[in-house]
């Protein structure tokens, strides 16, 4: 099982630099654009294709991907015209070093056994780092997990338990030239309680993802591209990114 994000890369590629974009997207339609946390998203779209993670289908429409009144925003996968459609957003422009916080207001733990949640900095696929949510079809696993691609390199991957996190959590990334540290607790406050923590991992390994022309992503995606077992649509959403980059001057976002 790997993780592997190639089609957002793909998607942005063709949006940003493709004369011939016109064969890959329908006529008439150019990259959608949404306001979230302040910044830009585009949103990812596949077309009448399956592409890469899954591969599934990626919809660009506004029922699989929005920002409500409160400012969330919601990435849903759904069925229409007999086949499903995930979804996902990159952060308009690159990002470098420092601590990403992702405030969920979902509960991750019930995701269906196929759909996987990801929040991730993503370079090309030997420079990643991920949070995921998915149990990858087995209903008995436990459905957390911090990765460094390559993921299949022994020391590259934790994998934690979930259970009980409820609909309001947070997540970070704390990405250093020499670490990587990620955390997940309950709640969305600025400073955990110990007893909200859910997991920590640090990595310390020679696969860090280097610190430039590296995107900030999201989506949600069915493993394998198996619908969800139970035939329902899934949905994540989230409350709020910011990021304190590294370096004295930086803005905080």
């Amino acid at each position: 099982m790997k993780p592997a994000i190639f089609v957002f890369l793909v998607l942005f590629i063709l949006i940003h630099s493709d004369s011939n974009l016109h064969s890959r997207i329908p006529q008439g339609e150019g990259p959608r654009i949404i306001r979230f946390s302040g910044f830009d998203w585009i949103v990812a779209r596949s077309g009448n294709r399956m592409m890469p993670p899954g591969p599934n289908h990626f919809s660009g429409s506004a029922q699989n991907v929005w920002v409500d009144p409160s400012g969330r925003l919601h990435l849903k996968i759904t069925r229409y015209n007999g086949r499903w459609e995930s979804a996902g957003v990159i952060l308009r422009g690159a990002v470098s070093y420092g601590r990403y916080a992702f405030r969920v207001s979902t509960d991750v733990d019930k995701l269906n056994e196929h759909v996987v949640a990801g929040l991730f900095l993503y370079r090309d696929d030997r420079n990643e780092a991920d949070i995921e949510f998915s149990r990858w079809g087995d209903r008995a696993a436990v459905a957390g997990q911090y990765v460094i691609q390559p993921w299949e390199r022994d020391g590259n991957r934790h994998r934690f338990s979930i259970e009980n996190i409820g609909e309001r959590s947070t997540h970070l990334i704390d990405w250093q030239p020499e670490s990587v540290t990620f955390s997940s607790y309950r709640g969305h406050g600025i400073t955990p309680e110990p007893q909200d923590m859910v997991s920590e991992w640090t990595y310390r390994g020679e696969d860090i993802p280097a610190g430039n022309r590296v995107k900030l992503m999201i989506n949600l995606w069915l493993y394998q591209g198996t619908p969800p077992s139970d035939g329902q649509d899934a949905e994540l959403v989230i409350e709020r990114i910011s990021c304190r980059p590294s370096g004295p001057g930086k803005r905080y976002w």
